[in-house]
C-alpha cells in the first residue's frame, strides 16, 4: 500500500498474466519519482520522462501508478491524454482492471468503481481516471494528477502544424484541467523525438 515500486510488481502480473517482470534499475528510478510526486515533494509535481519505445513507461506510469494512487486516495481524480484517444483508452482500460482484481479490492478496501465506460471511471469517493486524445473533448472533467502518454506520433514529429498544436492543446486547455492549478501534478511520458 505504501511502496509504489512494490504494488508495480505485483499488479504487473494481473494486467499482463503470464508475462515475467523484468525489473530493471530505470524502473526504480521512474517509482522513486512518481512516489515523490504522490507524497507531495514539490521538486517533482511537473515531471517530464523521455525514454525509447519498450521500457515500460506508459504501463508504469499510466496503468499502474494511476492505481496505487487511487488506492491510497480514492478521491483523486486522473486524467490521461495521448496523441490517440485509444491509446489513453488502454489505459484507463488498464487500471480499471487492476481496481477491479480481487488482490486490489483486499488490499485498498476503501476504493470501489462507481461509473464505468470504456475511457472512463469513477469511485465512490469521488475519484477518477478520464482517458482523452489530445484535443478530445475533456469539458467537464477536472484532475489533480494530468498524465500525458506520447502527445504527438512518432511518425508527425517533423511536422510544424502538429507539434505546435499539440503544445498548444497540453498549455491552454489540458492545463485548465486541473481542479487547483497551483497544486496540479504532471507527468508527461515520451520519447525525444524532436528538438522543440
Amino acid at each position: 500500500r505504501q511502496n509504489f515500486a512494490s504494488f508495480a510488481k505485483k499488479a504487473f502480473n494481473i494486467i499482463e498474466p503470464g508475462t515475467v517482470f523484468e525489473w530493471n534499475w530505470h524502473l526504480d528510478c521512474i517509482a522513486e519519482h512518481l512516489q515523490a510526486q504522490y507524497q507531495g515533494d514539490d521538486e517533482v509535481r511537473k515531471l517530464i520522462i523521455n525514454m525509447p519505445p519498450r521500457c515500460l513507461k506508459s504501463v508504469l506510469v499510466a496503468q499502474l501508478y494511476p492505481a496505487w494512487v487511487i488506492g491510497n486516495a480514492p478521491s483523486h481524480q486522473f486524467i490521461g491524454a495521448s496523441y490517440a484517444h485509444t491509446l489513453a483508452e488502454r489505459n484507463v482500460v488498464k487500471c480499471r482492471q487492476i481496481l477491479k482484481s480481487d488482490w486490489y479490492m483486499d488490499t485498498f478496501q476503501n476504493t470501489t468503481i462507481m461509473q464505468s465506460q470504456q475511457d472512463y471511471f469513477t469511485t465512490t469517493q469521488s475519484g477518477q481516471y478520464k482517458g482523452s486524445g489530445i484535443g478530445g473533448t475533456i469539458t467537464g472533467f477536472g484532475c489533480g494528477t494530468l498524465v500525458i502518454d506520447d502527445p504527438i506520433s512518432p511518425k508527425e514529429a517533423g511536422s510544424d502544424t502538429i507539434r505546435l498544436t499539440a503544445i498548444s492543446e497540453i498549455r491552454s486547455t489540458l492545463f485548465s484541467r486541473f481542479n487547483k492549478f497551483a497544486d496540479g501534478k504532471l507527468i508527461m511520458i515520451m520519447q525525444r523525438l524532436h528538438e522543440q
